[in-house]
Formats: C-alpha cells, sequence, structure tokens
C-alpha cells in the first residue's frame, strides 16, 4: 500500500512545494478548505505525531508558524488555523501525518466550533490526574543557542511578516 503523502516527498505525486529541508516539505494542499490552505509534512512516513522524533515535531510546528505568518500576506488572511488530526476517528485522511494551516477570513464558510459539555468536578480531577505531562528536560544554554541559529537560518522570507503583522494589530 503507497502513502500519497511519501509519493510528494518521494516526488511520485506532483507537489507545490512551499518549503523543503532535509527533514520538513510545505506544500499547498491539492483538495484545500480554502485558498492557501497548506500541508507541513515530515519527510520520514510516522502514522501519528506521537512517533516523531521532538526535533521533528519542533521543526513542523516552525515551519507552519512562519508559513502561517506569511498567509496574512500573501491571501490577506485575519487568522488561521494551525489543525492536527491523530486518528481516522479525529478525521485523518492519510496514513501520515501533518499539520494543516489554513487562512481564516471573516464569513469563508468553515466552523471549527464544537458543543461545549460541563463535565464532573470528580471527572475533571481524574482526567487531570490521567493526563498530565512529565515535566520535559531542561535544555543546555548550547543547545537553545544552536536552535536559535538554525532558525535563523531558516526563515522562509526575506521581510519579517511578524513586524507587518504586528503593524496591524490595532
Amino acid at each position: 500500500m503507497t502513502c500519497v503523502i511519501c509519493d510528494y516527498v518521494s516526488g511520485k505525486a506532483k507537489a507545490r512545494k512551499l518549503y523543503e529541508d532535509e527533514d520538513i516539505l510545505a506544500v499547498l494542499n491539492p483538495t484545500p478548505a480554502v485558498f492557501g490552505h497548506s500541508l507541513i509534512l515530515p519527510k520520514k512516513h510516522f502514522v501519528l505525531m506521537q512517533q516523531a522524533p521532538e526535533e521533528t515535531v519542533k521543526r513542523m510546528f516552525f515551519v507552519a508558524q512562519q508559513i502561517s505568518g506569511i498567509l496574512f500576506e500573501a491571501v490577506g488572511a485575519e487568522g488561521t488555523n494551525l489543525l492536527v488530526n491523530e486518528g481516522f476517528v479525529a478525521g485523518q485522511k492519510h496514513a501520515h501525518s501533518l499539520v494543516h494551516v489554513i487562512p481564516r477570513k471573516k464569513d469563508d464558510g468553515l466552523s471549527f466550533e464544537w458543543p461545549q459539555k460541563q463535565i464532573p468536578e470528580e471527572s475533571m480531577n481524574r482526567i487531570l490526574e490521567l493526563l498530565k505531562v512529565p515535566e520535559a528536560p531542561k535544555e543546555t544554554k548550547a543547545k537553545k543557542e544552536e536552535a536559535l541559529k538554525i532558525e535563523e537560518k531558516t526563515e522562509l522570507s526575506k521581510e519579517d511578516f511578524r513586524l507587518k503583522h504586528l503593524r496591524r494589530i490595532p
């Protein structure tokens, strides 16, 4: 069984590439929800994000952050959704982990709203205990400096779109 996402990575399937490095590929979604809908893909095959190394996940979200900002200028987005569907019951269409970057405009016809529920206090406390994430190991100063250097080298736009975005915020 072939993976269409892996076919984008290998070049077997046509992909409109927005960004590529040794671990990550960003493409326009061939079946978009809206104009500019993009996909951030790990080049290695992982069905779920939990299977990917931490550095790969960090890179995916770094690239998603960059493309999200660029979409404000490129398509006049008023907001963006970053969406991860893990498991077919959650809407995952392909057995390959990815991040959707969806530019949003007022009255674009998309809705990610769901009915809110009231959960009993006892149940909330129980799920809190079950879901607590262990503390992440402390990064060394050298590791943080190295990560900053990598980020500086991989800017997706020569203009600083973040400053342009800040100027638009009332």
